[in-house]
């Protein structure tokens, strides 16, 4: 199908552009609003690829359509039923760095992405979370200060959550630190006994296996150590 389009200019900073045209999602695609639809509809059963090939579309072109109805349908998430957020950061790598990504726990929508970590990131999320501070009743976060003063300030109502991933991680450190300060107590046959003990420690309760007793005394006293 051939559209004849008009390129406008224009005459304060010459600029040019294509006029829009009606049926199309935007001026510089080649497909229809139908087939971008027609696309999306087929995506909720089938892979890029898959409707790519049905389609005869290229496959850049298939994922352009769903990116470009996600960007639209996310640009602006609605905050009216939330009523517990979760706060963390992702590490892409060097290149990318830091990103803060806010949910919402009970759906798992993703209400806000800022670049870096911290308050700092969630800058332009202020403004908006703001307004509703009144339905928040928690926000789970880790254990860094800057996240527990950024909900302090924000949300004072909000209830401050700590992630359990955080909380096990603190407490198998100090588990560690009473392990290595215990070993260096010890005379050098009694270390012997506790050498490479640690992640028996440190596993979880449902874990253990039973031995019978006096088969291994070390990983007895380990397993009531843990129980304990």
């Amino acid at each position: 199908m051939r559209v004849a389009v008009r390129r406008i200019r224009c005459s304060d900073c010459g600029a040019s552009s294509h006029e829009p045209i009606a049926f199309c999602p935007d001026p510089y695609v080649r497909y229809t609003k139908w087939t971008a639809r027609f696309v999306l509809a087929l995506r909720a059963e089938m892979s890029i690829s898959a409707v790519s090939k049905f389609t005869g579309l290229h496959w850049e072109t298939v994922k352009n359509i769903e990116k470009a109805w996600q960007e639209k349908k996310y640009k602006r998430v609605r905050l009216d039923d939330v009523a517990y957020l979760g706060i963390d950061e992702v590490y892409l790598g060097k290149r990318l760095g830091y990103i803060t990504v806010v949910r919402d726990i009970d759906s798992g929508t993703v209400l806000f992405i800022g670049k870096g970590k911290g308050g700092d990131a969630l800058k332009k999320f202020r403004k908006r979370i703001r307004r509703k501070a009144k339905q928040i009743k928690a926000v789970a976060i880790d254990m860094a200060n800057s996240y527990s003063t950024w909900v302090a300030e924000v949300l004072p109502d909000a209830d401050i959550v700590y992630d359990q991933f955080h909380v096990i991680k603190s407490m198998n450190d100090k588990l560690n630190t009473l392990r290595r300060s215990t070993m260096n107590q010890l005379e050098d046959d009694q270390k012997k006994e506790l050498k490479g003990k640690r992640f028996l420690l440190l596993r979880n309760e449902e874990s253990l296996t039973r031995r019978r007793p006096g088969k291994n005394l070390a990983n007895d006293a380990c397993a009531s150590v843990i129980s304990a």
